[in-house]
């Protein structure tokens, strides 16, 4: 019988899974509100502010959601993770700018513009996450 002793566990430089994703998310949703908050400058009005908010939260789950596949693709294929996790992101841009103003009648430069610098904003932490 062969026991192996995994001396990374609980080493700072080697959170779990699920503490890792909760430090994503933490970060992401910092990340976010900041942008929010300038892109309310760029995008005054009550409808452009419902349409940033709502790009938000979508970009969150999106976010997390693609950091989860990153995270478990981790050690057998961290560029197809990347792949996948990029196909998300662009399906959810195009399928919300259908959304955002037949179903939602957001603003539709509000919404994509707002959802498209949370996407691409919070995927630059992925790397820098995954690695902590």
């Amino acid at each position: 019988m062969h026991l192996r002793c995994n001396h990374d566990v609980g080493h700072p430089k080697n959170p779990p899974p699920v503490k890792r994703a909760v430090q994503f998310l933490a970060a992401e949703a910092g990340l976010i509100a900041i942008l929010a908050v300038v892109l309310s400058f760029v995008f005054p009005g009550a409808e452009n502010l419902r349409a940033i908010i709502i790009s938000a939260i979508l970009a969150l789950v999106v976010q997390l959601g693609s950091f989860l596949i990153l995270q478990a693709m981790r050690g057998q294929g961290v560029m197809i993770g990347w792949g996948i996790g990029s196909l998300v992101r662009f399906g959810a841009l195009i399928t919300y700018g259908f959304l955002a103003t037949r179903t939602l009648g957001l603003p539709l430069s509000a919404a994509l513009f707002s959802l498209a610098a949370f996407l691409f904003a919070t995927s630059i932490l992925e790397p820098v996450m995954l690695e902590r």
